[in-house]
């Protein structure tokens, strides 16, 4: 049964990551400043230099932006993301040149290529 609890609450986090993203990076860069914060008083404790307390203490972390970056990767549901994404890029592009779309149609009929793949299209050989 926990099981089952833990796969809805990593679902319903996952959904609520699609949202509000500038909020939830601030709240996640503060508790990863406090967690340095704690791991560099706990080696100043231990003795060492301040400069090198807060070394060991980025390279228990595993380093800031890594973290951050292993985080961003679990937020959110990156198929709907990099769709949303694709979908805002080729209205871009279609506002920007709006012969484009149909002038890639014959392109991709004659390399038996889908219209809707033009990411797979190579005009060079």
């Amino acid at each position: 049964m926990s099981q089952i609890w833990k796969t809805s609450r990593a679902c319903f986090e996952r959904l609520r990551g699609l949202f509000h993203k500038a909020q939830r990076d601030a709240e996640f860069v503060a508790e990863l400043e406090s967690h340095l914060q704690l791991h560099v008083e706990d080696n100043l404790r231990a003795g060492m230099t301040p400069e090198a307390a807060r070394r060991k203490a980025l390279i228990e972390l595993g380093g800031l932006e890594q973290t951050k970056e292993r985080y961003r990767d679990r937020r959110g549901i990156p198929f709907l993301e990099f769709f949303w994404h694709d979908l805002r890029f080729g209205a871009r592009l279609l506002a920007k040149a709006p012969w484009a779309c149909p002038a890639s149609l014959p392109v991709c009929r004659a390399r038996r290529v889908s219209p809707f793949c033009l990411t797979s299209l190579r005009l060079t050989r």
